[in-house]
C-alpha cells in the first residue's frame, strides 16, 4: 500500500528514465565497426570524392578519343573526320560543366588533322608537278630518238620507248620512214621545246598526256604534238612515259605523223 503513494511512483519513474539515458549514452560512446574494404562514406560519395578523399575524375569523352585516332591516320578523309569530330567533342566538353574530360585530345585532333590536310595538299601538288616534269624530260629524250633513227638498231630503241599496247604499236619500218622523211624536209633535229601540256583522265597509274611542242630543225621550225602514256612500273613510285604519237605540222607539204593508223573519218565521227 505504501508503494502506491504518489511520491513513490514519481521516484520510480525518475529512476527508470535515468537508467534509459545512461544506456543510450554508453551505446553511443561504443566504438563503431570499420567500413568494409573499398567502401566510401556517404558524404564523400555525394561530394564525388574517391576512397583517398581526392575528387574523382569525370569520364573521358569517347568522341575526343575517336577524333584523335582519326587525325593520326594519313588519309585525306580521315583527317577531315578527325577535325570535324574534334570540334564536336570540344564543344560537348566545354558545355558539360566538368562532367566530361578530354579537351586536350579534341584540340590535338583538330591541330593534327589540319596539319595532315595541308601536308597532303602540298604532297599532291609536288607529285603532280614531278609527274609533269618527268614527262617533259621523257618527251624531249624519246622524241629526239625518233628523229635520230637512221638504222635498225636505233629504230629498235624507239620501239622500246613506245607504248606496248597493241592499239598504239608501231613497227621499225614506220619509224625509219618517218625519220627519213623529216630529215629530207627539214634537216637534222636540233631541239624540242614544250609549250603546253594537257593530261587526259585522273588515273595516275595510266594517264595519257598530250604535249604541244616546237620542233627546231636544221632548215626549219615547225609546231606539232607528242602524245605519251604514263604507266606505272613495279619498283618505281613515278610512272614511266611511253610514246604513242608524234606529229609535225606542215601546211605546205602535209603533216608528218608517226603512230598507229587513224580510224576512218566515218568511224571517228560515229565514235564522237
Amino acid at each position: 500500500a505504501a508503494s502506491d503513494r504518489p511520491s513513490d511512483v514519481f521516484m520510480s519513474a525518475e529512476c527508470s528514465g535515468y537508467h534509459a539515458r545512461s544506456m543510450a549514452s554508453s551505446q553511443s560512446d561504443a566504438p563503431k565497426p570499420p567500413p568494409p574494404p573499398g567502401a566510401r562514406p556517404a558524404a564523400q560519395d555525394r561530394a564525388g570524392l574517391d576512397a583517398a578523399g581526392a575528387r574523382a575524375l569525370p569520364p573521358l569523352s569517347r568522341l575526343a578519343l575517336v577524333s584523335f585516332v582519326l587525325s593520326l591516320l594519313t588519309c585525306l578523309p580521315f583527317a577531315m573526320a578527325g577535325i570535324i569530330t574534334g570540334a564536336i567533342a570540344s564543344h560537348r566538353i566545354r558545355t558539360s560543366q566538368g562532367r566530361l574530360r578530354g579537351l586536350p585530345l579534341a584540340l590535338a585532333a583538330m591541330i593534327i588533322g589540319a596539319v595532315m590536310l595541308i601536308g597532303q595538299a602540298v604532297l599532291m601538288e609536288w607529285t603532280a608537278g614531278e609527274f609533269m616534269s618527268r614527262n617533259d624530260a621523257a618527251v624531249r629524250t624519246l622524241t629526239a630518238e625518233v628523229f635520230e633513227a637512221v638504222d635498225e638498231e636505233r629504230a629498235r630503241s624507239v620501239e622500246r620507248g613506245w607504248s606496248g599496247d597493241a592499239i598504239d604499236r608501231v613497227g621499225r619500218a614506220q619509224v625509219l620512214s618517218f625519220a627519213a622523211e623529216a630529215r629530207d624536209r627539214y634537216g637534222v633535229l636540233r631541239s624540242v621545246e614544250l609549250i603546253g601540256t594537257e593530261a587526259e583522265g585522273r588515273d595516275l597509274a595510266r594517264q595519257l598526256v598530250t604535249s604541244a611542242v616546237v620542233f627546231r630543225f636544221e632548215r626549219a621550225e615547225r609546231t606539232g604534238s607528242v602524245r605519251t602514256l604514263l604507266m606505272a612500273e613495279a619498283g618505281s613510285f613515278f610512272p614511266r612515259a611511253r610514246l604513242t604519237e608524234v606529229v609535225v605540222e606542215d601546211r605546205e607539204r602535209g603533216d608528218l605523223r608517226l603512230g598507229p593508223p587513224l580510224p576512218p573519218a566515218g568511224e571517228a565521227s560515229a565514235t564522237e
